[in-house]
């Protein structure tokens, strides 16, 4: 098995976005950005249109255990909005109480 895809929090990578976008794709990769619940959904919207993925995260990066957070389904809902073949992925928290609603989003 081969990795096809490199996905990375923007948040780990400031102003240097672009350029690793461009090493990923020049190293033959699909490129996702994972935005943490912190984060406002602008801080990707810029590279939306050279991306195959975002991952929402519904928890907080690195805490185990933590609850499935409704309040950044939204963003889910404007990456859709505005790209709505983007393919989206939440991760954190899911389970059968809470993949309803962030199917839906």
């Amino acid at each position: 098995n081969v990795a096809t895809r490199y996905t990375f929090h923007v948040e780990a990578t400031k102003d240097k976005t672009s350029e690793v976008i461009k090493a990923a794709r020049e190293a033959g990769f699909e490129v996702g950005l994972a935005l943490s619940p912190d984060t406002p959904v602008t801080e990707i919207q810029p590279y939306l249109d050279s991306i195959d993925m975002v991952l929402v995260m519904t928890v907080r990066p690195g805490f185990g255990g933590q609850s499935f957070m409704h309040e950044v389904l939204p963003k889910v809902e404007s990456v859709r909005k505005s790209h709505p073949d983007m393919c989206i992925q939440v991760d954190g928290g899911l389970g059968l109480s809470t993949i309803d609603a962030a199917a839906k989003a």
